[in-house]
């Protein structure tokens, strides 16, 4: 996969975006946007994946795709394809996705920003 995606000597990040709360990506992104210099430094590529039931995913991908340039990836593969050929997983708190890249070895970071515990609470989450 990582051949098909010519990234063979390259770090991909593979970012999984969550589909509730729809402000929560968009808030993601804008403290992503933070670590431009540092991404251009390490030449790190980005794979995004916005879930499918987010009402914006499209203008969430033309969003980072703005903000990323030559670093953003097209998810042209499919999403074990992508875990597999990733050499690192951004996921979502409670993303069941974090737990497939585990299984083959890819390293997860999990998101907790931004602090949306009163809201979990009081929709049942915890």
């Amino acid at each position: 996969a990582r051949h098909d995606l010519d990234l063979e000597d390259r770090f991909l990040i593979h970012w999984l975006f969550t589909g509730e709360l729809a402000a929560r990506p968009w808030e993601q992104i804008e403290e992503f946007k933070q670590t431009e210099n540092k991404l251009s430094e390490l030449d790190v590529f980005v794979m995004p994946r916005f879930h499918l039931k987010h009402p914006e995913r499209y203008q969430l991908e033309a969003a980072i795709k703005e903000f990323l340039g030559d670093r953003f990836i097209a998810p042209a593969i499919g999403l074990d394809e992508a875990i597999i050929a990733s050499d690192l997983v951004i996921a979502d708190r409670g993303s069941t996705d974090s737990l497939t890249a585990l299984f083959v070895g890819t390293p997860v970071a999990t998101t907790l920003f931004p602090d949306d515990f009163v809201e979990r609470v009081e929709v049942g989450f915890i």
